[in-house]
C-alpha cells in the first residue's frame, strides 16, 4: 500500500482474548478492507465493469484510504 504509504497494522491480540476493539485492532480491520477494496476495484475494471459500479468501488476505496490514514493518526482525548 506504497500509495499512502502506510506500513501494514498489525492485530491486536489483546482485542481477540478480551473481545475488544482497541484502536490498533480498529486500524488493522480498515487496512483489511480497504485492501479488498482496492482488490475489487481492479477486479471491476478487469472484468470491463460499467461506470457505475467502478465509481462505486472506487469511492469506497476512497473513503478507506481517508479512514486508515485518520486511524494511523492516533485517537486524541475528549476532554
Amino acid at each position: 500500500m506504497t500509495e499512502i504509504g502506510d506500513v501494514r497494522p498489525e492485530h491486536d491480540p489483546l482485542a481477540e482474548d478480551l473481545d475488544l476493539m482497541t484502536t490498533k485492532e480498529a486500524a488493522a480491520r480498515l487496512y483489511d478492507a480497504l485492501v479488498m477494496a482496492r482488490e475489487h476495484v481492479i477486479e471491476l475494471e478487469r472484468d470491463g465493469a460499467g461506470p457505475e459500479q467502478l465509481d462505486e468501488a472506487r469511492t469506497r476505496a476512497k473513503d478507506l484510504e481517508d479512514a486508515v490514514s485518520r486511524a494511523s493518526k492516533g485517537a486524541t482525548p475528549a476532554f
